[in-house]
């Protein structure tokens, strides 16, 4: 997301088309120009017909003064083209394609999708398709421009989905806000709500409304307290690590381990980008969240995600099932079956009869033979025909790959909400050994994760032994949560808790009344209280031995109970 809010860089409207091989060499060329200044939209035309099913002029006015368009047709111009594009990029047969700026779209294809128009049905979703794609690659253009803008309020009126803002402005006119202009990637009723006050530069030419000077800068959106329960957007997974959102301008990687503790778990099978996932805020680091995802109970519920927008509504909601759009037995129904060749009847010749002496040589006027407009028209027919089914047939196929990407990221939530439900039921039915290993590993890992590199020499973890109470007494007592004891424990042995207030850390003493002596034992050992929890009805606390630099992890207890 671009933080600058001046005008969007103009250039001289129009469509431009291009017809032989030697033109579609220099489109080429100019694709592949890693300093290209603005988007191209490559829009061809199907073999047969004179202009493409995609609307030229609607493409061309939505861009206008933002992007390039060039219109070519399927012939010998758009196959040398092909030949020139890298594999996968190229476009034919009425397809349409945005190439942004720069070069990563040759090796990321998603940066540079394909619009396919088959017929008049496809027309409104293929060239919404390329606006939508050409405005978000033009959102981060700013620089002077030649078209003259000026400043403008108003009142947003109306929310034409996904991505358009109709407002009224106060001078009585009409500007219309495109949200790929504004924040590419988030819906426009998560940007705007009827009735908001907006301001921003008008386009008089082209009626857009430029709001970016609204948007609320990245770190004031995102300043969450550690133990704050968040929404978040998944924008990258990889198997170990999976990159959450908090706002577009602020993404907390959260590495494996701070989703589940099953080493064998991979990242790509517990998250889909795009979904909205809950996360907890672990602790801040250089002003930047920490993020977890391993401690969150189903009925907590997340703050309100913070606006994009000054005074606009939050830019993520609490997740809800998707409904499935097609029945996958009734998608498999619904797919035409078609042949590739016409029918007999359809290519049938029309019946010859016997000549007459007037068709022989010198037997009349010479007859010029009829056109087989018969055949001709049967193979045209049976040509729209096939074409109807492919698209018929795409649209079930987009219809059943929606509906299963659905499903995937349900039960992707599912199985990551089960994986939490068992990691914080706790290690019951382990052998005492396999417990006691379990907690040490648990402690390890959020030493290794809260303590940054070039501080883990300055606060290693002190050597440490589990009480013979001690995972007893984690596993019986309710109302705290597991995580919160193993963390306090790094904090313990690393020294950090003695310098945290909210730990109240302090010897513990032979009895409650005053003046008591502190509680120890023979061989040198001090007994040591710290809080788990604070300003909560039986507030938990947790009770060690000290000696030196070793340390023994006692018990888990009510605020009330002083033994050790």
């Amino acid at each position: 997301m671009s933080s600058a809010t001046g005008p969007l860089q103009a250039r001289p409207p129009g469509i431009e088309r291009i017809d032989t091989p030697e033109a579609a060499e220099r489109l080429a060329g100019r694709l592949l120009d890693p300093s290209r200044g603005v988007p191209v939209v490559v829009i061809t035309t199907p073999s047969g017909r004179d202009e493409p099913w995609i609307d030229t002029d609607e493409v061309a006015d939505a861009v206008l003064g933002l992007a390039d368009v060039v219109v070519m047709p399927t012939d010998s111009t758009s196959w040398r083209f092909s030949e020139l594009m890298p594999p996968g990029t190229q476009v034919f047969g009425g397809a349409g394609r945005a190439y942004p700026l720069g070069l990563e779209w040759i090796s990321d294809l998603s940066r540079s999708p394909l619009r396919f128009a088959y017929g008049p049905a496809d027309r409104t979703r293929a060239t919404d398709g390329l606006i939508s794609d050409a405005l978000a690659m033009t959102a981060a253009s700013t620089g002077a421009t030649d078209t003259p803008v000026r400043p403008v309020t108003g009142t947003v009126s109306m929310l034409v989905a996904p991505s358009r803002a109709i407002v009224k402005l106060d001078d009585d006119g009409l500007g219309t806000v495109w949200q790929e202009l504004t924040i590419p990637g988030v819906p426009i009723d998560h940007l705007l709500t009827r009735g908001q006050r907006v301001s921003g530069l008008l386009d008089p030419v082209s009626r857009r409304v430029d709001i970016r000077m609204m948007l609320v800068p990245a770190p004031d959106a995102a300043r969450y307290e550690p133990g704050d329960v968040v929404l978040g957007r998944v924008e990258e997974v990889r198997p170990d690590v999976v990159h959450i959102a908090l706002h577009p301008g602020v993404v907390v990687p959260v590495p494996k381990h701070r989703v589940t503790s099953n080493p064998l778990d991979a990242m790509t099978e517990l998250f889909s980008p795009g979904e909205t996932v809950v996360a907890r805020v672990a602790w801040r680091d250089e002003e930047r969240p920490a993020l977890r995802l391993d401690d969150i109970d189903d009925d907590e519920a997340p703050l309100p995600a913070p606006p994009v927008l000054v005074d606009g509504p939050p830019w993520l909601t609490v997740p809800t099932p998707e409904p499935a759009l097609v029945e996958e037995d009734r998608a498999q129904d619904a797919m035409p079956s078609f042949s590739m060749a016409p029918s007999t009847e359809s290519r049938a010749a029309p019946t010859r009869t016997p000549p007459t002496p007037r068709d022989l040589p010198g037997g009349g006027p010479v007859r010029v033979p009829a056109p087989r407009t018969a055949v001709s028209d049967a193979l045209l027919e049976d040509t729209r025909r096939q074409a109807e089914a492919f698209r018929m047939r795409a649209e079930t196929l987009e219809a059943r790959l929606r509906d299963l990407e659905a499903k995937v990221r349900e039960q992707k939530t599912a199985l990551r909400r089960e994986k939490l439900r068992q990691k914080n039921a706790g290690p019951r039915g382990l052998s005492g050994n396999e417990a006691e290993q379990r907690f040490e590993y648990e402690v390890y890992l959020a030493w290794r994760d809260r303590i940054q590199p070039a501080d883990r020499v300055r606060l290693p973890l002190a050597e440490y032994s589990l009480g013979a109470g001690f995972i007893e007494s984690v596993e019986s007592l309710d109302g705290v949560d597991r995580r919160k004891v193993v963390d306090v424990t790094v904090e313990v042995l690393t020294g950090l808790a003695k310098d945290l207030d909210g730990r109240e850390l302090h010897r513990l003493r032979a009895s409650a009344s005053g003046g008591s002596p502190p509680l120890t034992r023979e061989g040198g050992w001090t007994a040591w209280r710290v809080a788990l929890q604070r300003n909560t009805p039986s507030a938990r606390r947790m009770h060690f031995w000290r000696r030196g630099d070793e340390f023994e992890l006692a018990r888990v207890v009510l605020h009330d109970e002083v033994r050790a």
